[in-house]
């Protein structure tokens, strides 16, 4: 998980770092086949998480590493601390901007969060 969170969200601002590891749990929370089931299952689904190939099992972390904030973040987010208020999907400003949805996404740092699938 913290290499997934790092991968994601490495630089990102902690409050961000935090975000991304709740969306993972509400997957996880959701313990449905659309996320998969238990905190694996939720990671290793495909295409779930670009930095994560299913192929092999790898992590490409960029030239992101597994940080102490990374580590705080995650405890936090397994403690219940959320603030995307229950979201479950997240995307960079950038891949928002070309795509189409009607739900207003709460942006942290450079993430928008969603509530529902948008692409």
């Amino acid at each position: 998980m913290h290499k997934i969170v790092a991968a994601e969200s490495g630089g990102e601002p902690y409050i961000g770092k935090v975000a991304v590891a709740a969306v993972i749990f509400n997957r996880v929370n959701q313990n449905s086949s659309e996320f998969g089931f238990g905190l694996e299952g939720v990671l290793t689904k495909k295409n779930a998480f670009t930095p994560y190939n299913y192929k092999t099992s790898e992590v490409d972390m960029g030239a992101n590493e597994v940080t102490e904030e990374i580590k705080k973040a995650v405890q936090e987010a397994r403690k219940g601390e959320d603030p995307t208020n229950g979201r479950l999907f997240f995307c960079t400003r950038e891949h928002a901007k070309k795509t189409s949805t009607k739900e207003i996404p709460l942006v942290i740092g450079d993430h928008c969060f969603y509530y529902e699938f948008f692409y």
